[in-house]
């Protein structure tokens, strides 16, 4: 069973590095993406200042021509729902 990993990062486009571009209008369509050559992991999860290759998820693009800044984290949960540990 894959690691259970929720994680809330705010990411923005690294300017001059991607080909492809974030308008409003893709923006719109609340792309999925997939970010290349990580883990899906809370080990190899995505940290401040990162700069990642990005692709669209379902829209039969391929290559990951656009790159994303990551910047502050918000949220990381690492498994505690799933396994009853959480508590208010």
């Amino acid at each position: 069973m894959p690691p259970d990993f929720d994680h809330v990062v705010a990411m923005r486009q690294a300017l001059g590095a991607s080909r492809a571009e974030l308008t409003d209008e893709v923006l719109g369509k609340v792309p999925a993406l997939a970010v290349a050559a990580r883990s899906d992991g809370p080990d190899d999860r995505l940290r401040e200042g990162d700069q990642v290759a990005v692709g669209f998820v379902g829209d039969g693009s391929a290559g990951s021509d656009l790159w994303l800044v990551t910047g502050r984290e918000f949220y990381l949960e690492e498994g505690e729902l799933a396994a009853g540990e959480h508590s208010h």
